[in-house]
């Protein structure tokens, strides 16, 4: 018993990226996300969409959050991220995300880094 109580405490120490590439999908499939930076305790995503077919939600309910530092209140997130955000946020609450919006005339860019809660 010792050693499952171990090894679910080693696991519950490593962030699921397996389960944030689920969440992250449809984006990926669109070659609009990819990984960077995949760590024991964080993961770095970079989504990319070009401005002319970009559609951005109307207010942005991810400010809501606590665990979510959203670093420009100028850019909104588009739908496809708050859906991937939400579906993660569902399954693990406790994650730490923070998000970095940049926009040219072109492109929107979005850094997105999940952290494993530094309290587990």
């Amino acid at each position: 018993m010792k050693h499952l109580k171990k090894f679910n405490e080693n696991n519950l120490r490593k962030i699921d990226a397996v389960y944030i590439s689920h969440c992250f999908a449809d984006l990926i499939d669109e070659n609009k996300a990819s990984f960077r930076n995949i760590l024991s305790n964080s993961v770095v995503i970079h989504v990319n969409y070009n401005n002319d077919d970009i559609e951005f939600t109307e207010k942005n309910n991810l400010l809501d959050y606590d665990n979510i530092n959203w670093r420009n209140d100028r850019i909104k997130p588009t739908r496809d991220i708050e859906i991937a955000i939400y579906r993660l946020l569902d399954e693990y609450p406790k994650y730490e995300i923070d998000v970095i919006p940049l926009q040219d005339k072109r492109t929107t860019h979005y850094r997105i880094e999940i952290i494993l809660d530094k309290n587990v």
